[in-house]
């Protein structure tokens, strides 16, 4: 007994954790650490099976148009710039904050608007980094950071490289009042983007690198339009006629300008989170 409490002393805390907030693969580290712990000390005579906890499934927070607005916004007022572009380049591009980071310019090709955040020489892992061409929106960032900077790294703070990112993100998350973001949440928010605009999940791995069934397994309640049209025929009603049924009766005003609804655009925004003052002309907004 006394060395089972030994062996416990250094988890005790993360004990009181639930499955979602502990990896499952150091879970299973610590219980086979413990296990062979016991063997070596006479505890036990011979070390259990441990099997592997199952993984949960985690609920993904993602930005809508208005909070990635704000977001930016806030992080302007802050006066950090490279903030505003490293939000900008996650949001458009899906790459994690670590790939961001470590991005130079010798990565970034402004004239033919591609960015590949594949460091040379180094071993690919799971967590592939992408290497796709960028829209015309995000390429006007860098094209400006690139004639103020003096840096070899595309994202610099008073002249020189970041390692870490997270506190300034959470100080512009306080700021724009928003709960629950974090720098991952940029490619969240950039891969359900691109599975509301209609992409395919084969499409969406060209951009961000994220396999399909990665996309698949925690995206894939985005992409209900098959699912839609498979269900009301078997009603004998069609989604068009469902997507008529939730249009507005009138157009909404974007910029006191008259908007006309794209019912594809409306059938894919319906249910996902957006603001119900969206619309496809508002909604390229950086």
């Amino acid at each position: 007994r006394a060395a089972s409490r030994q062996t416990f002393r250094h988890s005790k805390q993360s004990t009181t954790a639930g499955r979602a907030t502990l990896p499952p693969v150091f879970q299973y580290w610590r219980s086979c650490c413990v296990a062979n712990h016991a063997k070596k000390n006479n505890v036990l005579a011979s070390a259990p099976h441990v099997p592997m906890l199952p993984t949960p499934l985690r609920k993904e927070r993602s930005l809508t148009r208005d909070e990635a607005a704000h977001l930016i916004r806030a992080s302007r007022r802050a006066g950090a710039r490279h903030l505003t572009l490293f939000i900008r380049i996650g949001i458009y591009t899906g790459a994690r904050a670590s790939a961001i980071l470590q991005l130079t310019w010798d990565q970034v090709d402004l004239h033919t608007g591609r960015i590949d955040f594949r460091i040379p020489g180094a071993v690919e892992t799971k967590k592939r980094r992408p290497n796709a061409p960028i829209n015309f929106v995000l390429l006007r960032a860098p094209r400006a950071a690139r004639k103020k900077s003096k840096s070899t790294h595309v994202v610099v703070y008073r002249g020189g490289p970041i390692g870490l990112i997270r506190k300034g993100f959470l100080d512009a998350c306080k700021g724009a009042k928003l709960k629950g973001a974090s720098p991952h949440t940029l490619k969240h928010t950039a891969i359900t983007w691109l599975l509301l605009r209609g992409l395919t999940p084969w499409q969406v791995y060209g951009i961000t690198s994220t396999s399909v069934a990665t996309i698949l397994r925690v995206y894939g309640h985005h992409v209900q339009d098959d699912l839609r049209q498979a269900v009301n025929a078997a009603v004998g009603k069609s989604a068009l006629i469902s997507a008529e049924r939730i249009a507005p009766r009138r157009s909404r005003q974007c910029d006191k300008t008259p908007v006309n609804w794209d019912l594809g655009a409306l059938w894919l925004s319906h249910g996902t989170g957006l603001s119900s003052g969206w619309c496809p002309r508002a909604a390229d907004w950086c």
